[in-house]
């Protein structure tokens, strides 16, 4: 498996991600929540995640909000999965109200995940 950097900004939300193998050292997931995960349109990983009252998409080495990736890529015949990445991207931002976390029963499963998570980069870190 190629090991690729992942930038996870502020406001992310790791909720039902498979992390086996990734390496987190390093990583400062203080504050983030709704991440939504793309897989890989057209070869590339994709990310997205409210930041600031902004949709953000990073695909590949590419980091924009959404408006500004829909004109990047637009009409690029070699970019359509990246192109449905972002429909699919504006419909789950949409759904989860403004980078709230999802709706579900296992919110406490989920916020008692990510502080197991920051204890463990802590200790990582030699701070725990």
């Amino acid at each position: 498996m190629e090991k690729r950097d992942v930038d996870i900004r502020p406001g992310a939300n790791l909720y039902g991600a498979d992390l086996r193998g990734a390496d987190l050292q390093g990583a400062d997931l203080r504050k983030v929540t709704a991440v939504i995960g793309g897989g890989c349109p057209n070869g590339w990983e994709a990310f997205a995640w409210w930041q600031g009252g902004n949709v953000v998409v990073s695909v590949g080495c590419h980091t924009k909000t959404l408006v500004d990736a829909r004109a990047y890529w637009q009409g690029k015949a070699d970019r359509r999965e990246v192109m449905a990445f972002l429909d699919y991207a504006e419909t789950l931002a949409k759904l989860r109200e403004g980078g709230g976390a999802p709706r579900d029963p296992r919110r406490a499963e989920e916020q008692a995940a990510v502080k197991a998570a920051h204890a463990l980069l802590a200790k990582i870190d030699g701070k725990g």
